[in-house]
């Protein structure tokens, strides 16, 4: 019997242009001010910094990681609070989580950050409809692509695999791990 019905969250239950805003407008803005470089230049220095990590390690996906490396000055909280307006979810997701929830505990698994997560659970009171939120990349060090990851998150939801269900959008993360 299903307990639990696990999601990803972005591009599954949220678009993904506030990734686009913040990895690809506002830290090559921020970079570009701060290097006194072209924007265009700074989203290709950025780019090619980011395409030397995998999507496989969990520093992919902090923000403060990319602070570090990149050496850039202030808040990463500032560009996520800069691109928050870009938060959309899909048409389909507060209707199909009203009627998920009637009957089934709901859970977040995802590879953002918990910083980006909080962000998205913020709209449209998203993060009512959840009892348990995991971050692969904070929670773990991981991300699902790592097995390890939903058996953790199994264990911490007191339930068996065979209890829980995962809907995502990523053959890999979503589907062959879980």
């Amino acid at each position: 019997m299903i307990k639990v019905i696990s999601f990803d969250l972005d591009g599954t239950l949220a678009d993904l242009n506030f990734e686009e805003a913040v990895w690809f407008r506002g830290i090559p803005a921020l970079y570009a001010e701060q290097h006194r470089t072209a924007f265009r230049q700074a989203l290709k220095t950025v780019s090619a910094e980011y395409s030397k990590v995998s999507s496989l390690d969990a520093e992919w996906y902090d923000i403060n990681y990319w602070f570090r490396r990149l050496k850039l000055k202030g808040s990463p909280r500032s560009v996520l609070t800069e691109a928050k307006h870009h938060i959309k979810l899909y048409p389909d997701t507060l209707p199909a989580l009203r009627r998920l929830k009637r009957g089934h505990r709901l859970a977040i698994v995802s590879n953002a950050t918990s910083d980006f997560i909080g962000f998205k659970l913020g709209v449209e009171g998203l993060g009512k409809y959840f009892s348990r939120v995991f971050s692969a990349s904070s929670d773990f060090g991981l991300v699902k692509g790592n097995a390890g990851v939903f058996e953790k998150v199994c264990g911490k939801m007191r339930i068996s695999p065979a209890e829980m269900v995962h809907v995502g959008d990523q053959y890999g993360f979503d589907y062959l791990a879980a």
